[in-house]
Parts: C-alpha cells; structure tokens; sequence
C-alpha cells in the first residue's frame, strides 16, 4: 500500500490536481461562487497534511479572497479509512484558512451526510470550526434539495453521487444509519470486507447481568478482525515519547492515554506483579473484568466486560504481542502485553499493561493506549469515554496494589 511518505510533495500535488477533489467553478441561486468538495476523491493515505495546506493555499485561498462565496460539499461514498485525515488535521487545516477567506464563506452545502458524519459534528465541530462557521453548516439529504440552492448546470455532480440518491429514496433507513449504505452481496463475506466492517461498526455486545463465559465466547466468535491498520499494531511495545512523536498517529485521529504508577520494590514484587498481569488481577474490579482464565498469549482473543449503567458491555480484543525481558547484570526485568481491539469494539486502538522492576529495584505497573471512536455511541459520548479510560487506569492500580500488598 502506497502511503504519503512513498512519493514527493510535487507528485502528491499533481494528484490532487488530477483527481479534482477541490474545484471552484459555478455560482449558488445568490450568485456566490462555489467551491466544490468531492471527499471521496480525497486520498488521505497517500497526501500528507502539509502537501494538502500548500495546495489550499496556493491553489485555492487565493481564489476565495475577494469574493463571497459557499462550498458544495459532497460527503457520498466517503469511507474513514479511506478518505479522512483525522481531527487533528482538520484542525490544522481549518487554522491555516485566511481569515478574509473565512469571512468571505456564507454556506456549506453538506450533501448525504451519514449518521457518523452528522453525530461527529454535532459533538465536535463547535470545537473545531470556530468563527461562526459551523452556524453556516447546512445538511442537504437529497440531490433535490441542493438544487433550490445551486442550479444544476452550475456544478458537474459524478454519475456515483446520483446513484446514492436513488438508492436513498428506495432505502430511506440508510440516512439514519440503520442500514448498510454498501451494496448488497450475497454469501458470506471475509472478516476485513468493507461490508462485515460496516454492519460491525454498528454491533454493541451486550448483557444485563454480568456475561457468562457462554456469553463471552459468542462476542468473541462474532467479532471479526482488527478494526485498526495493520501498521499500527504492537505500537504500544514502543516507549511513550515514541507514541507522542508518531504523527501517523495524531494525524490518524488518536489520542493516547498513559499511566504509570510505583507499586513497589524487589524482584519478589516483580514476580508477583507479573504472575498478577497474567491472571488479569489488573482487570478484577466489580465492573469489569476478563476471564481470568484467558492464556495471555499471542494471537489469543478476549472479551472485556464492562459494567456502564445498567447493562453490560462486552468488547473484543486479540493479543498482539507478550513480550519479557531480564538483565542479570543490573538486576532490571520488564514484562508486557498489548491488546488490539477488533471490529465489535466501540473503539479502535491498542492498550498495553506492564510491570518493571528498574534499574532503582523500584517496581511500577503502567498502562499505555492509543484509541479512537469505531462506533457510533463512542463518537457522541468520546469525552466520557476518555474519562472512564482514567477511572479504569486509577482503579487498575489500587487492584494491583491491593494484590500485591495481600500476599
């Protein structure tokens, strides 16, 4: 797979100028200028933020400065993966918009935006369009209702964009998100198809007692492979400065979360804390916990359950690594585990649990993650879930102290 860091800054320009994903050509019903959005045409993995900025502003700011105008922006077919830069990167592009050029936009015109698409500006785009730019926001559902707004013949609209529309008035549920904008297909698709990860993305394993092993195991057997690049898998065996400088990361859309805690001295302790990870001690707490009878070992998957309000949730993740290392010279060892969430999961990321005696013989647990929203109810409650992460972390810690301290 080609990425950005492959090929030069002037061949990743000369892509954008090829595949047209911005052009500014036609006037609204007001007589505004149009600038026209086609985000499916936008090929995130391969154009860096940097070479995206230098094309804006060199090719289209300078156009927009003079004039009032609005942008058409068609969300059809746009795929997470695929076709967006991250929060982090709409950021920076966003703050790179001269401040004429922001003051000259009067509308967005946000034609067939999805469930995910309008959830995720509802919670974050005050936060991320300031300036009173996201007051100009207008969803536009249906083809039809843009042309009370923008003549046809003012704008080309690609022939996949007017067969979205179609479907849409035979198969209304699909603006609501309650069924699958991806062509139908018939037998059963791999675990990485866009279809079984699209009708993942919306699954919330739950149970209104605590889940019984039964219950854990067909989690698990419906789940279906990681929901995050392949890349990215085992990054959490790197340091904490390595995650927060990894730019593929932020630029990705996560945010990593960290904790790291003395919980005592010697090798004994060392031991002991290691025999503890490996019995998922850290996880056994009256709202969540995890077989304690899960091998840790690579490639095993397991169900987190997790006690929120009034139901259980159960999220599927898979070991990615176990990793343990001694040095008889300095008397220092460390040993670790990261989980990688797979499709089922409210979230998509990595989190790694260790114990280290250092070279001080002081003995410290640590957690270290990296995550994102995968699902819909992560993508308007992400503040809370950032929160609970924390809560979990802080009583995490008190389980292995209190394991530790008893024995």
């Amino acid at each position: 797979m080609i990425t950005a860091a492959q090929i030069s800054d002037s061949e990743q320009l000369a892509l954008l100028d090829k595949l047209h994903v911005f052009q500014i050509h036609g006037r609204d019903k007001r007589g505004r200028t149009i600038l026209r959005v086609i985000a499916k045409f936008f090929p995130a993995r391969i154009v860096s933020v940097e070479v995206l900025r230098k094309y804006l502003e060199e090719k289209i700011f300078p156009e927009l400065e003079n004039k009032p105008f609005a942008v058409v922006y068609v969300h059809t077919g746009v795929q997470r993966c695929e076709n967006f830069p991250g929060i982090s990167a709409l950021r920076s592009i966003y703050d790179a918009i001269p401040i004429n050029v922001k003051q000259n936009l009067e509308a967005v015109y946000f034609l067939h935006p999805g469930l995910q698409a309008r959830l995720f500006l509802a919670t974050f785009g005050r936060f991320l369009f300031t300036g009173g730019v996201y007051a100009k926001l207008r969803y536009v559902s249906r083809l039809d209702y843009l042309w009370e707004h923008v003549r046809r013949s003012e704008i080309d609209v690609p022939d996949f964009v007017y067969d979205h529309d179609e479907d849409l008035e035979h198969r209304p549920m699909m603006d609501y998100g309650l069924e699958s904008d991806h062509p139908r297909v018939y037998g059963a698709p791999t675990v990485d198809s866009s279809e079984s990860m699209y009708s993942m993305r919306y699954m919330v394993f739950l149970s209104w007692a605590p889940p019984t092993p039964k219950e854990q195991k067909a989690c698990i057997d419906r789940s279906g492979g990681f929901n995050y690049e392949a890349k990215f898998r085992g990054a959490t065996a790197k340091s904490l400065s390595s995650l927060q400088e990894d730019k593929g990361l932020s630029e990705n859309g996560f945010l990593c979360n960290h904790a790291r805690v003395l919980v005592g001295s010697g090798l004994e302790t060392y031991e002991k804390g290691k025999r503890a990870l490996q019995d998922w001690r850290h996880f056994g707490l009256n709202w969540a916990f995890v077989d304690p009878k899960t091998p840790v070992q690579n490639g095993v998957k397991f169900c987190v359950c997790v006690k929120e309000f009034l139901p259980w949730v159960m999220v599927p993740l898979q070991i990615v690594y176990v990793n343990e290392n001694k040095s008889s010279k300095q008397s220092m060892a460390s040993f670790r585990f990261g989980g990688g969430t797979l499709q089922g999961h409210l979230l998509a990321g990595e989190e790694r649990f260790s114990i280290e005696l250092d070279e001080n013989n002081q003995v410290w647990y640590e957690i270290l993650s990296f995550s994102k929203p995968a699902h819909v109810l992560s993508f308007v409650g992400y503040p809370y879930v950032m929160l609970r992460q924390r809560y979990f972390a802080h009583h995490s810690t008190n389980a292995i102290k209190k394991h530790l301290n008893a024995l």
